[in-house]
């Protein structure tokens, strides 16, 4: 195992810290506001709007909108408690901004779309929307409608998602970022998204999630092209992150290739280093070749407790491991070894596709 693999470990957790300020939402006039000791009842889905064999019964019930201030989204929670991904617990009545990545979808969850209407998930909901989160996880409009997260109006019926970074309608991080450890620039040129990124300290790791997608089982294709690097062999590495409970500090599956042409692939079972468990590490293959003006189509198929990573085509691993079944996050995530190493990459073309 390298040692910028382990070290990767605690930088991750340190700025993956997420601090959500919540105040007190204030009802709308007209809306009695209930008292502290007052019991929330919640109406489960009736029988005409929701099949009840998909649907499991009632959760927490939770308005959506537009962001008021810097995060993207505007949650209130309106009946009882909502748990969000960092663990945090909103109480009814609260009202916090947030980041699609925070939102938790549990089964049972209600959703009401404010009057300004949101995108979610890469689908547009118009104002009054009202959904329910089924046992699969999927979001349901009270139609009986499914809306795959991630599929943008119009998009193929096999794509779960799909980016080709014409516009920023997902919200991808863009900017400049910066602290004792090194600065990357994220931004959106000419239909790719570009990262420039320097580093100041040993193993500068570049987090960067997938915004809006949470999967199990699908095939990702990605065109990543390095167009200027300083790094020397070995030193820089471009991770893919599957399944992702807390993005990577906690569980997840890890696909990571490195500029002398070799790969690794591992499992997370929890956020401990002590529980990692490789597949595979430092194996060459001609195929990785992550170097100034070669773009590299990266694919990687995760079936069930199988997975099978390409680079234009050509198969760099297989492996077959059921440690973690359940749909998590995705993010693709850069690292430099030494200080004052730069790299400068494109990604476009990101498609995630269903499995038969």
């Amino acid at each position: 195992m390298r040692i910028n693999t382990i070290l990767r470990s605690v930088a991750a957790l340190a700025a993956l810290t997420l601090v959500l300020a919540c105040s007190s939402f204030l009802p709308s006039a007209g809306t009695a506001e209930p008292a502290p000791t007052e019991s929330i009842v919640v109406a489960p889905p009736t029988a005409e709007a929701v099949d009840p064999t998909a649907v499991p019964a009632a959760g927490a019930l939770i308005r959506l909108g537009p962001g008021k201030f810097e995060q993207p989204i505007w949650l209130e929670v309106l009946e009882g408690e909502y748990h969000l991904n960092d663990g945090a617990t909103l109480l009814t009545g609260s009202a916090v901004g947030v980041y699609t990545e925070d939102l938790a979808f549990s089964p049972g969850l209600r959703i009401e779309i404010s009057e300004d209407g949101l995108v979610l998930l890469g689908v547009t909901y118009e104002a009054g929307s009202e959904l329910v989160v089924d046992e699969g996880g999927t979001l349901v409009l009270t139609d009986g409608t499914a809306a795959r997260p991630g599929l943008p109006p119009g998009g193929n019926a096999g794509a779960l998602y799909r980016e080709d970074f014409s516009a920023n309608d997902r919200e991808w991080e863009v900017g400049l970022e910066s602290d004792e450890s090194g600065s990357v620039t994220r931004e959106i040129v000419d239909g790719q998204y570009i990262l420039t990124a320097t580093s100041a300290e040993e193993y500068f790791i570049i987090l960067n999630s997938v915004p809006g997608f949470t999967g199990a089982d699908f095939t990702l294709s990605m065109d990543v092209t390095v167009l200027e690097s300083s790094a020397a062999s070995g030193n820089f590495s471009l991770e893919f992150s599957l399944r992702e409970a807390d993005g990577i500090s906690g569980r997840h599956y890890a696909f990571v290739f490195y500029n002398d042409a070799t790969s690794y692939g591992e499992v997370w079972a929890t956020g401990d280093y002590d529980s990692i468990t490789p597949f595979w590490e430092g194996e060459p293959n001609s195929a990785i070749r992550l170097e100034p003006g070669v773009k590299s189509t990266i694919r990687i198929e995760a079936i069930g407790a199988s997975f099978s990573v390409y680079i234009n085509d050509q198969l760099i691993n297989t492996v077959t491991d059921g440690t973690i079944p359940d749909a998590g996050g995705m993010s693709i995530n850069l690292s430099l070894r030494e200080p004052g190493e730069t790299i400068k990459l494109a990604f476009d073309n990101l498609v995630i596709t269903a499995v038969p």
